[in-house]
């Protein structure tokens, strides 16, 4: 099947927003939705964020943070279903763009509990070392990224790294 004509491809340094279609302890592959804040048009699957996208990006393990890689556990970080906000560090093989959530913008931008189904919003965790923080640039890590996210209903927290919308 031939991509649609206004389809608008990534770049490196393009900002793209995706849903998290599969986890592994290395590796999170995301299908694309938003290039640069277009929509990737008609042929990108149901909705804004529908299945059937025609881009994927893989999220590595050494590219969810800045520092403190070997500590990033992909598991807590994203979960199936996430939209996430990430930057493209390079066009990647035939199959998926390479992405980077390194920056404390980028990351997590909607989730849902696993419980309730309910949106959730980021708060800060009272967990020693593990808050939303404020980072200095260059020294966002692992302690930084990783923050809760509460469901309003319930008040259960879980974990992700979100995306500081400033």
């Amino acid at each position: 099947e031939a991509l649609p004509r206004r389809l608008r491809l990534p770049a490196a340094g393009s900002v793209v927003l995706g849903r998290v279609a599969r986890v592994t302890p290395r590796l999170v592959a995301l299908d694309l939705a938003v290039v640069d804040g277009q929509p990737l048009g008609a042929g990108a699957g149901a909705g804004p964020l529908g299945s059937g996208a025609l881009l994927g990006g893989v999220l590595r393990k050494e590219n969810v943070v800045a520092k403190e890689v070997d500590r990033v556990d992909m598991y807590e970080a994203f979960r199936i279903g996430d939209v996430v906000r990430a930057e493209v560090v390079s066009l990647g093989d035939a199959r998926a763009y390479y992405l980077s959530t390194a920056k404390p913008q980028l990351g997590v931008v909607l989730a849902h509990s696993e419980r309730s189904g309910e949106a959730l919003r980021a708060v800060a965790t009272s967990t020693p070392g593990v808050g939303a923080g404020t980072a200095t640039a260059g020294s966002a890590g692992l302690h930084e990224a990783i923050v809760a996210m509460e469901c309003p209903r319930t008040a259960s927290r879980e974990r992700r790294k979100v995306a500081r919308l400033a």
